[in-house]
C-alpha cells in the first residue's frame, strides 16, 4: 500500500493519497502516517477535516449566563455531539488531545467534568495516536485532571503497541514536505485572489473568482460566499439557500473573523461574501477577509 501513496502524492492525485494513507494508518497507527492524513487534508479539505477544525473552535457559549442556565451549555452541548459523531481519522483524534492538553478559555471545570463524563476517553484511546501525547502532557500537571489523564496516556500507548510497526517512516516523512509544499503553493494562490479582492473592493467578479478557488478548496467560505453574492446582485433567495447561509455564517464565523472579533463585535453586517460592517466594543484585529467599507 506504501507504493500506491507514493504514487498518488508524486503524481498530486490528493484525494487518492488521503483515502490510501487513512486506510494505511487505521491498520498501523504510525504517527507519520497520521502527519500524513493531517497534511493532505488539509490539501484536500474534505469533510473530516471541517469536523476538526469544528473541534478545536470555540462552541457558542455565553460564559456570563448562570451556570444553572442551560443556555449557557447548549454550544457546549454541540461539542459533545461532534465528538461522539467523530470518525476514527488521525485529524479527529489529535482535535480531540488538544481539548484536554490545549483547554480553550470556556473549558471551566464543569464542562470538563461533561467532557469527562461523555466519551471522549475512551475516543482518545480508540484513536491510539501517539502524536496526541505530547498534546495531552500539560494536563497531567494539574492535580484535578491528571490521574484520569494518566489513565487516556496509558490506554493510548497500550493500544498503540498492539499495531504492527512500519519500516518505511522516512520515505512517508518525505511525502509529507511534499503535501506540505503543495498546500503552501495551494495558500498562496488563494491570497493571490484574495488580494485582488481587496485592490478592487467594488468588483463582485473578483470576489467571486475567489469564492469558485475555495469551493475548489472544499472550505465552506466558497458555499457562503456563492450564496451571498447571488443575493448581492439582487436574486432573491428561496428558504432553504437563506437558512443554509445563515448557517453557514452562524457555524464558521469564529473560524472565519477570530475569537475575537466576534466576542468584541456585535451588529456584524455580511455583504456579497465579505464582513462589510459591525458595531465593536472594542478595538479588535480584524482577519483579512473583511472588508469593510469608508
Amino acid at each position: 500500500m506504501l507504493d500506491d501513496i507514493g504514487v498518488a502524492v508524486t503524481s498530486s492525485r490528493w484525494p487518492e493519497a488521503l483515502a490510501l494513507a487513512t486506510e494505511a494508518w487505521r491498520s498501523t497507527r504510525e504517527p507519520a502516517l497520521a502527519e500524513l492524513v493531517t497534511v493532505v487534508g488539509e490539501v484536500v479539505a474534505d469533510e473530516v477535516t471541517q469536523r476538526a477544525r469544528k473541534l478545536r473552535a470555540p462552541p457558542r457559549f455565553d460564559p456570563a449566563a448562570h451556570p444553572d442556565n442551560p443556555a449557557r451549555w447548549h454550544g457546549f452541548h454541540e461539542q459533545l455531539a461532534v465528538i461522539d459523531e467523530a470518525p476514527l481519522d488521525p485529524r479527529t483524534g489529535l482535535a480531540l488531545a488538544s481539548l484536554v492538553g490545549r483547554p480553550p478559555p470556556w473549558l471551566d471545570e464543569r464542562a470538563w467534568r461533561a467532557l469527562c463524563n461523555g466519551r471522549l476517553g475512551e475516543r482518545l484511546v480508540d484513536h491510539a495516536d501517539r502524536r496526541a501525547l505530547a498534546v495531552l502532557a500539560p494536563a497531567t500537571t494539574d492535580p484535578w485532571r491528571r490521574g484520569l489523564v494518566m489513565r487516556w496516556i496509558d490506554g493510548i500507548e497500550r493500544t498503540a503497541n498492539a499495531f504492527p510497526r512500519v519500516a518505511e517512516k522516512k520515505r512517508i516523512l518525505v511525502w509529507v514536505e511534499d503535501a506540505k509544499a503543495a498546500r503552501k503553493r495551494q495558500r498562496a494562490g488563494l491570497d493571490e485572489l484574495l488580494a485582488a479582492v481587496h485592490a478592487a473592493p467594488d468588483d463582485l467578479g473578483a470576489r467571486e473568482v475567489y469564492a469558485d478557488a475555495l469551493l475548489e478548496h472544499g472550505d465552506p467560505r466558497g458555499e457562503m460566499m456563492a450564496l451571498s453574492l447571488e443575493e448581492g446582485r439582487g436574486g432573491a433567495l428561496d428558504d432553504a439557500d437563506r437558512r443554509r447561509l445563515e448557517y453557514l455564517i452562524g457555524e464558521h464565523e469564529t473560524e472565519w473573523l477570530g475569537r475575537d472579533v466576534v466576542r468584541h463585535t456585535r451588529d456584524r453586517i455580511w455583504r456579497n461574501g465579505m464582513l462589510e460592517g459591525a458595531t465593536a466594543l472594542r478595538d479588535v484585529t480584524l482577519p483579512p477577509t473583511c472588508r469593510f467599507r469608508d
